[in-house]
């Protein structure tokens, strides 16, 4: 924590160092003319004089001769386009993908990574300040002096940057190539392992459809022998139902009676008078273990034919 403070802390100091020179050296651009206020109070308003703007018709103009007239106005852009390419394909292939792993594994040390870091944040500075630069050469508005403007200060400024950054580069090189490699790796090994798991999945789901196809087949031939048998059986009960073979095939069993869809239910439960006399039935045994049936006696009480149970109680306890 301490030397994370302390890092910061330097940074701080280091942003704050660039910024006073930055403004020191805009200072030293400006001259005695940029303030006076003399211009701003004259009394006889001064005609400024048409300036003649000479269009070009560039739908007129072939491929060939708008590059050509863009080279002579700005020579340096087709440079600076190249290093935004350099710059942002640099920024997305080696660097971000070293910044995760930093941040994930934390396979670099502290200065490491936050060289790392600052590298990232420095390509795309260098691509903002040249996107602005092209915003710039594609504006309209011609008052603006393009060449002094402080944009270009900026891009030579963060150019003599990567020039001071290349040693290091160099010296990184071999480290950083190995790490992409391992990271590489991993990634196949990963791929690899979702590729044989989703093989699995799929083999063992169609090895179960293969197993319940199987299964379903032999229980509908079970089923269409049982049918044909049934079949048989009812023709031969009733002869009138055996007809000619050319002409028409026997009705089966179903079909005679017609009876439609029809839940599966018990013997007892198709008849209802036969349903409620064996509901009665049990109704009444279970009476009967609860409160026995009063019986008669002839004379004298002589005591229980079946003997008294000196274990069984049948009264309730008063609490």
């Amino acid at each position: 924590a301490v030397v994370s403070t302390q890092s910061t802390g330097e940074m701080d100091e280091e942003e704050e160092r660039e910024a006073m020179v930055l403004q020191k050296r805009l200072m030293s651009n400006l001259t005695s003319d940029h303030f006076d206020t003399s211009r701003f109070i004259s009394e006889e308003k001064i005609v400024p004089e048409k300036e003649t703007v000479i269009k070009t018709d560039f739908s007129s103009m072939s491929k060939d001769e708008k590059l050509m007239y863009l080279l002579q106005n700005s020579p340096e852009l087709p440079e600076m386009l190249e290093e935004f390419r350099e710059k942002l394909s640099e920024a997305r292939e080696p660097l971000y993908p070293l910044l995760q792993l930093g941040r994930q594994q934390g396979t670099f040390s502290h200065t490491g990574h936050s060289y790392i870091e600052a590298k990232y944040k420095l390509n795309l500075l260098y691509c903002l300040n040249i996107g602005f630069y092209l915003k710039l050469q594609s504006s309209a508005d011609k008052n603006v002096d393009i060449k002094n403007h402080p944009v270009i200060q900026r891009i030579v400024d963060l150019r003599k940057i990567f020039k001071t950054c290349a040693k290091t580069d160099f010296t990184l090189e071999k480290e950083i190539e190995h790490l992409l490699n391992v990271k590489q790796a991993s990634q196949e090994e990963e791929k690899e392992t979702d590729r044989k798991r989703k093989m699995s999945s799929e083999n063992s789901g169609e090895e179960k459809d293969d197993i319940y196809l199987k299964q379903l087949k032999i229980s509908e031939d079970k089923k269409r022998k049982k049918k044909k048998k049934k079949g048989i059986e009812v023709l031969a009960e009733d002869p009138t139902l055996m007809e000619d073979d050319e002409e028409k095939r026997g009705i089966t069993f179903k079909i005679m009676k017609n009876k439609g869809l029809m839940p599966h239910r018990k013997k007892e439960q198709r008849n209802p008078r036969v349903k409620h006399r064996k509901k009665f039935d049990k109704a009444l045994k279970k009476r009967r273990s609860q409160v026995p049936d009063i019986r008669d006696h002839e004379g004298t009480y002589g005591g229980e034919k079946g003997g008294i149970k000196s274990n069984l109680t049948k009264g309730i306890k008063l609490k």
